[in-house]
């Protein structure tokens, strides 16, 4: 059976038959609405597809065929669709096309002078959208060409005219030039002029007509002058041809007068052409000299005034320029040392944006200033490359070690188990503290970490051989004994803590109870260690002044550039001598920066709470003998007029406090050292 055949009634059971029915008819209306581009036809079709969905199942060898056919005709709707679509945005397109030239024909009637060649080019770019304009806009359109047609008429009338009233003017003159009578061109050449330039007024002088009966003007106008010229050196010929000179000199001053300040540097260097030319001709006739001096001086004044205007602004523009760009200078050479490459690099290109928008100096100190401006960004520029050349050779060394590292750790498995431990603590602490590889980073991350993983997970095997070693640490810990110092508790804690941490993974219902334990013996420690360190604390007096003196040996030795003394004391109770002699030994037996101030404090606060210390030591009767008289007199003032004696007395300090501050204090000037200790040991 074919899929575009009805299904037969004959053999098929009637409920089927039904079912197939309803489908190829819901088949059927959609392929009737792949037509209908309509918004209803878009409801129509998604109840169809509601009908499909609903639809009671059908026996799939019939359902295959139906399916097909119903997919064919949702595709089939949805193209129909997307071309209406299509076709839609298209006639937009064309309309809006069409609007813009029919606007644009517009604009051209109502612009107050027209050319034929715009009006041309505006008509053939509407005619080319034409087929797509709505009514009104081809109405507006229409309305437009014919304001267009009926001034392009008027236009063409008056070249015409002109350009007849040229030829007419032209060919007068020809005559006139036929006649060689200078002195009748003489006479009639003002009102050729004004003939002439009426003529050009009144229409389009780039007509084509109009310019070429112009140039036949011109041109006779040009060859008559000559004759006239001629003329004039027959009659007067060095005092009329300077007085004409002259005059087309000043015609020119007055073209440049009418420049616009753009202009005006080109105008300068004609005006002291001009000026040279003038000084070189010669006088004019004595009924010419009071007409072209005066004009001459006035038209060079007012022109040289303002070429002075325009060049006193153009230095203040250059210098405001060249400030600015010596201020753009120095930010660029405060920036050169700057290893902030990202923000430096964008204050850089802002710098470089600013200088661009700065105007300009003068080519001679654009050039220095340009120079200068260039030396502080190359060197930045040029360190920035340097750095990240030489953090991609880091990332890349860092990528070699990290994947020596992962090699390592997938060996792992192939060592001794306890060895094999070992090395992973020290693999794991040597890639955290291995270079950053940078891209490769992450690749590489996973990589050791799965050769971690792989690696303990084959240790939680042997969980059951890990019970000694527990019990063993635990036993360590149980045994360690009250005669150890507290440091030593401290370190042995640590280790059997790192120990335990690396120890293998036991089964789940075994480490809770070795957990447990392993915590009540880490507590009972820790008693100990607070025990020892109290006793410490307790018994450090003792022990203070050789501790300090070793201490000040070592800083006597940093001093006087000597190699520092062993230290045999323990320094462990006193924080800030074993910080000052760790500080000493990490920087090769030099002082380091600030220590010598530091010196210098702790030995003026050990002197006062010495000398306080002493004081408590002093009777009662000299220290009510140092009442002086101000302090009787504020009490009377204040309205106690009994004896001073009952003034309240200062509270006295705790000895026991004061030494505990004298041995926290840091490590003394060895100059005053030995002087101070002595006090401190005569108070014991």
């Amino acid at each position: 059976m074919s899929e575009n055949q009805s299904f037969p009634d004959a053999a098929v059971p009637e409920r089927i038959v039904e079912l197939l029915h309803c489908r190829e008819a819901i088949c059927q209306k959609l392929s009737e609405c792949a037509a209908d581009d309509s918004e209803q036809a878009q409801a129509i079709v998604d109840d169809l597809q509601s009908q499909w969905n609903a639809a009671p199942e059908i026996p799939p060898e019939y359902a295959e065929i139906l399916d097909r056919r119903y997919q064919e005709a949702l595709k089939a709707f949805a193209d129909s669709r997307a071309a209406a679509e299509e076709r839609r945005q298209a006639a937009a397109a064309a309309a809006a096309k069409a609007s813009a030239a029919a606007a644009a024909l517009q604009d051209l009637s109502l612009a107050p002078k027209i050319s034929l060649a715009a009006c041309e080019k505006a008509k053939k770019e509407y005619e080319r959208h034409a087929s797509g304009a709505a009514a009104e806009v081809a109405a507006m359109a229409a309305e437009a060409i014919g304001t267009i047609d009926a001034r392009l008429s008027a236009v063409l009338a008056a070249a015409e005219a002109s350009a007849a009233a040229l030829d007419e003017l032209a060919a007068k003159l020809n005559t006139m030039l036929a006649a060689e009578d200078p002195a009748e061109f003489k006479k009639a050449r003002p009102e050729l002029e004004k003939a002439r330039d009426a003529a050009l007024e009144s229409a389009d002088a780039e007509h084509p007509a109009v310019a070429s009966a112009a140039a036949k003007v011109r041109e006779a106008m040009k060859k008559l002058n000559a004759q006239l010229t001629l003329h004039y050196q027959t009659l007067d010929l060095a005092r009329w041809e300077s007085y004409t000179l002259k005059l087309d000199i000043c015609r020119e001053l007055e073209e440049l007068n009418a420049y616009e300040d753009s202009k005006l540097p080109a105008a300068a260097n004609r005006l002291r052409e001009l000026r040279k030319a003038y000084q070189e001709l010669g006088a004019v006739p004595r009924e010419k000299q009071q007409e072209i001096g005066p004009k001459y001086y006035e038209l060079t004044t007012k022109l040289q005034r303002r070429v002075d205007d325009y060049f006193k602004a153009l230095r203040a523009r250059r210098n405001e320029a060249a400030e600015a760009k010596k201020r753009i200078c120095e930010a660029a050479e405060a920036l050169a040392d700057s290893t902030e490459w990202n923000a430096t690099g964008e204050k850089l290109k802002a710098l470089q944006l600013e200088w661009k928008n700065a105007g300009s100096a003068g080519r001679e100190q654009d050039t220095a200033l340009y120079a200068r401006f260039r030396v502080p960004c190359d060197q930045f520029f040029a360190a920035r490359n340097a750095y990240w050349e030489t953090r991609r050779t880091e990332q890349n060394s860092g990528a070699e070690q990290r994947r020596a590292l992962c090699e390592a750790a997938e060996a792992l498995s192939s060592m001794e188990t306890g060895a094999a431990v070992a090395r992973a603590r020290q693999l794991r602490g040597e890639y955290q503290s291995a270079p950053r590889a940078g891209r490769q980073e992450p690749e590489l991350n996973a990589r050791f970490n799965a050769a971690m993983d792989a690696f303990f997970g084959s240790l939680r095997s042997a969980s059951d051989q890990a019970r000694g070693q527990r019990d063993l640490l635990i036993g360590k810990l149980n045994s360690a004994g009250a005669d150890l110092s507290a440091v030593a508790l401290e370190q042995l804690l640590h280790e059997v803590r790192g120990e335990w941490a690396a120890l293998p993974a036991m089964r789940r219902e075994e480490s809770g109870r070795f957990e447990a334990k392993f915590r009540s013996a880490c507590t009972a420690l820790e008693k100990k260690i607070s025990a020892a360190r109290k006793k410490m604390l307790e018994e450090r007096g003792a022990y203070f002044v050789p501790a300090m003196r070793a201490a000040v040996a070592c800083c006597r030795a940093a001093l006087r550039e000597e190699a520092l003394p062993e230290v045999t004391e323990d320094l462990s109770a006193f924080p800030k001598l074993a910080a000052a002699v760790t500080d000493l030994i990490a920087e090769g037996g030099k002082m380091p920066e600030g220590m010598q101030r530091a010196l210098v404090r702790n030995t003026r606060d050990f002197a006062a709470l010495l000398d306080e210390y002493e004081s408590l030591s002093v009777p009662a009767s000299e220290e009510k003998a140092e009442r002086d008289l101000a302090q009787e007199l504020a009490l009377a003032i204040a309205g106690n007029f009994a004896s001073a004696d009952f003034a309240p007395a200062k509270k006295k300090s705790n000895p026991g406090e004061l030494k505990i501050k004298m041995q926290s204090i840091g490590v003394l000037d060895p100059e005053k050292a030995e002087a101070l200790l002595d006090r401190y040991e005569a108070l014991s």
